[in-house]
């Protein structure tokens, strides 16, 4: 993991979710690799926070998939922990927006 954030990994993934945003086969991939890729250092966290608004913006392009809801939801709970992140997160208007969305959702 550490090897691929350091090597160019997160941006190629980012440039991936960029370049198929209407394939939810490949955001879903993509999403579960920055999901691991979160967990390889507080510099791979902060790179995918830098890009957090592609994911948002994937998310809500594909906000009815389960997965893609679980995964999203699952990257800001990692990215929450980082306290540069946090601030990132708290700045891009979107997030709140896409939790909202998710807990409606997956109301019962």
């Amino acid at each position: 993991r550490k090897l691929i954030a350091t090597q160019g990994g997160i941006p190629a993934l980012f440039s991936a979710v960029k370049t198929t945003s209407d394939n939810v086969n490949v955001q879903s991939e993509a999403f579960r690799a920055l999901h691991n890729l979160c967990e390889s250092s507080p510099t791979g966290k902060q790179a995918i926070a830098a890009d957090l608004e592609i994911i948002i913006t994937s998310f809500f392009i594909h906000e009815a998939v389960k997965y893609i809801q679980q995964i999203t939801c699952s990257i800001l709970c990692r990215l929450s922990a980082d306290g540069k992140c946090r601030k990132s997160m708290i700045m891009l208007l979107g997030t709140f927006d896409a939790l909202a969305k998710i807990m409606k959702s997956n109301k019962k």
